[in-house]
């Protein structure tokens, strides 16, 4: 499962709801750099965007209730189609 909003600019994380949910940060061509999950995306999106590497030029999120299961959902179906996890991602589950 991919996120199907669009990407957004990192400058736009201040617009993620304070819901749980999971996130993806991407590169300028659409490549899917990390998959993360929050109790409160906004907060872990804005903690993370200051420090972020330089090629992840975008962002997108969905509010889920279990964000934990979907992320690793998410993680497992990448690893799958691309036979590694995404550049930023180190584990699953």
């Amino acid at each position: 499962m991919t996120i199907q909003k669009r990407w957004s600019k990192p400058s736009k994380a201040k617009n993620a709801p304070e819901k749980s949910g999971v996130y993806e940060f991407g590169n300028s061509q659409g490549t899917v750099l990390k998959i993360g999950e929050g109790d409160n995306l906004k907060e872990r999106i804005m903690k993370q965007v200051p420090s972020k590497p330089k090629d992840v030029t975008r962002i997108r999120w969905l509010p889920a209730r279990n964000a934990e299961k979907l992320e690793k959902q998410m993680l497992e179906e990448f690893k799958e189609k691309h036979g590694r996890l995404p550049k930023y991602n180190e584990r699953i589950g």
